[in-house]
């Protein structure tokens, strides 16, 4: 870390270092870290790097991958929304407490169809960022009498979406 970018870690236990040096709004590096044996482990003392992950040369396909995947679901629709999930993906909506886990495009396609069916319904990202195959987005729900916020965790392996997770502000 340069100077001015300290942290301290209590323990030997891993942190995670958001590494912004560079950073555009698109991917970002993270950096998982461990204090050093040696010195203080109060403000200031240093971490050693021990992994980093950087984009590799295909890091802006899973971001494209969802971007496409958000136009079909802002044009409701549902096919072309499906032709960008595997055929095993794992979706796990809002439902409380813990979710709904759905796997498979079948059983996706019927949870999604409702939402898909309601034209006055729509998504709209608030932010996204990335984390190698993963891709977060912030997003708002609105419908006819209401909305909702909230995110959803995307992992995306060969241009294809195989686990889509939802959650929400309650």
């Amino acid at each position: 870390m340069p100077p001015g970018h300290d942290a301290w870690v209590l323990g030997d236990e891993p942190c995670v270092v958001f590494d912004w040096q560079g950073f555009t709004g698109g991917s970002f590096g993270v950096r998982i870290a461990r204090r050093q044996e040696t010195g203080w482990d109060g403000p200031g003392s240093r971490v050693k790097e021990t992994d980093m992950t950087r984009p590799s040369s295909s890091a802006e396909q899973p971001v494209a991958t969802v971007a496409r995947f958000n136009v079909a679901w802002g044009n409701h629709d549902l096919d072309e929304a499906l032709s960008l999930t595997s055929e095993d993906c794992v979706f796990e909506s809002t439902a409380p407490p813990d979710g709904q886990r759905y796997a498979g495009r079948t059983a996706i396609r019927s949870a999604w169809k409702p939402i898909f069916d309601d034209q006055a319904s729509q998504f709209t990202v608030e932010d996204t960022f990335t984390a190698g195959n993963r891709v977060v987005q912030h997003w708002r729900y609105d419908w006819d009498g209401g909305h909702v916020r909230g995110i959803d965790i995307f992992t995306v392996n060969d241009g294809l979406i195989t686990e889509k997770l939802a959650y929400v502000k309650g």
